[in-house]
């Protein structure tokens, strides 16, 4: 028993002092391998200072050029450093995340120095072993005392690096995040800039059909000399498969040649077909060259225009007023639809072209004073000639369709005069004004804008009886009064009557001579 007991105490003495000894030799242990150990730690603070340095180039990037932001990360002492305009640019550009990318830089900056100070005593440590002088006990006392002060301090060391890389991948996330709204930001801008080139190009087709709507109109009608329309100034766009369209919308206007006053609405759709026969073979034009055709035509003089418009008398009804049925478009009449109602015999196809017949006036004339039920009905075409199609429609009846118009100018005038001051509210101006706007920016370049326009010429519609009301009048759908004159050569008397009546020339004489065209017709 006594050797048994000598046993079990000797061996648990022997393995705790073979502990002991090696935890008192491992830090001799460690003097063997001490170049290497620190160079390992100097490599894993190169690649953190990498990372923060790459991350700060991309931060930079987004206020700067790559080769200045590379410029500055490698150059403590370039002057961008001090530009107050970038650290503006910048702060904004980090927007809310500005102070959390403050609060961890600020972090990564305080464990750099905590490392720079624990570290400090190693600046005079070679990288690669070196022989040494056995004989030199102080130079060796030296080097023991700094390399068992680098043992004792490895921990905390480690410490620092370890919160040097949190910081490091905390301001990697920040900057990530920072990264992603700028592509997202970025990707909103190129869909404006996308939406505005298309917006360029739905304008030019839409002026190209007003254009050419303009120009039928001329000769659609040779009853009368000349004609005033009230011109709906939002038109829409439709596109179906291989074919678009444009919606016009006319307010009516009474004509001279009916006693009563009732009212008589159209709209007008012009189809054309594929948009690079309307433009060019590319389908597309040049923002740049858009833009700057823009630029030319909005430079019209003022006094080239004529102020007279108020003072026509109108002497055709027609027009347009959008119907709760007209939110989608009516279906279409193709031309391979037409085709095959020719073949059927269909009644499609004997739709007249006013163009042709020149009796547009007395058709629609006609034609209202009868009862027309039919929705949306087409009644006939303008210039039927590829790749532009005139359609004109007549909607079906629709009740409190409106029945009283009136001018801006005696919008404005009531208001006045019955010290509505407060009545026309600014919102409505607001609203107003863009849509003007709006529209001389679609229609400046059109035969519709050819005159100069004044508050007398911009025409609102109401569903109540005369007076004035202005909370019923639709300010929110403006029309424009455009006047149209028919072709010259078949009308020199009103010719010379338009050209007199600029010169002052009195309203009777004026009345006569029309008489004398009608009595020689």
């Amino acid at each position: 028993m006594a050797t048994l007991g000598i046993v079990l105490g000797v061996l648990p003495l022997l393995i705790s002092a073979l502990e002991h000894y090696d935890d008192v030799l491992r830090p001799f242990k460690r003097y063997r391998n001490f170049d290497v150990e620190l160079k390992r730690f100097k490599d894993d603070l190169y690649s953190e200072q990498a990372i923060f340095h790459a991350e700060s180039m991309l931060l930079l990037t987004q206020v700067t050029s790559p080769e200045i932001a590379a410029a500055m990360v490698k150059q403590y002492d370039h002057p961008s450093w001090k530009d107050a305009k970038l650290e503006n640019d910048l702060s904004k550009s980090l927007g809310t995340l500005c102070d959390a990318c403050t609060n961890v830089i600020t972090s990564i900056k305080d464990d750099l120095q905590r490392i720079k100070d624990d570290s400090q005593f190693f600046s005079t440590v070679p990288l690669e072993a070196t022989p040494v002088d056995t004989t030199n006990k102080a130079a060796w006392r030296s080097r023991i005392g700094k390399k068992l002060k680098w043992c004792l301090s490895h921990s905390q060391l480690q410490i620092r690096l370890d919160d040097l890389r949190r910081h490091v991948e905390t301001f990697q996330r920040l900057s990530s995040q920072i990264n992603k709204l700028k592509e997202k930001d970025d990707a909103n801008k190129l869909d404006e800039i996308q939406s505005t080139v298309k917006s360029i190009e739905e304008s030019g087709l839409i002026q190209k059909a007003t254009t050419e709507l303009y120009q039928a109109l001329i000769v659609a009608c040779k009853t009368h000399p000349e004609h005033t329309l009230h011109f709906r100034l939002e038109t829409r766009r439709y596109k179906n498969t291989d074919q678009n369209f444009v919606r016009f919308h006319f307010a009516s206007i009474q004509s001279i040649l009916r006693s009563d006053s009732s009212l008589i609405w159209i709209a007008i759709e012009s189809e054309f077909g594929n948009p690079a026969i309307v433009f060019n073979s590319d389908g597309r034009e040049k923002v740049e060259d858009s833009v700057q055709m823009f630029r030319t035509q909005l430079k019209r003089t003022m006094d080239s225009t004529d102020h007279g418009i108020s003072n026509r008398k109108p002497t055709m009804m027609e027009a347009a007023i959008v119907s709760p049925s007209w939110n989608s478009p009516p279906p279409l009449r193709l031309g391979s639809d037409i085709c095959a109602d020719r073949k059927n015999g269909s009644r499609s196809h004997c739709l007249p072209d006013f163009c042709q017949q020149h009796d547009l006036c007395n058709y629609i004339t006609n034609l209202s004073k009868g009862t027309y039920n039919s929705s949306d009905a087409c009644v006939g075409y303008l210039k039927r000639a590829y790749p532009w199609s005139h359609r004109v429609f007549i909607p079906s009846p629709i009740p409190n369709q409106p029945k009283e118009s009136t001018s801006l100018a005696k919008l404005i005038s009531s208001i006045a005069n019955h010290s509505h001051s407060g009545c026309f509210l600014y919102v409505n101006s607001i609203r107003l004004a863009k849509q003007l706007a709006s529209a001389i920016l679609s229609y400046h370049a059109t035969p519709m804008l050819s005159e100069t326009w004044q508050s007398e010429d911009i025409i609102f519609y109401s569903n109540m009886p005369s007076g004035f009301k202005e909370e019923c009048m639709k300010l929110d759908d403006p029309y424009l009064a455009v006047h149209i004159a028919s072709m010259p050569t078949d009308y020199p008397q009103a010719v010379n009557i338009r050209m007199q009546k600029k010169k002052n020339i009195p309203d009777a004489d004026i009345e006569a001579a029309r008489k004398r065209d009608t009595a020689i017709r």
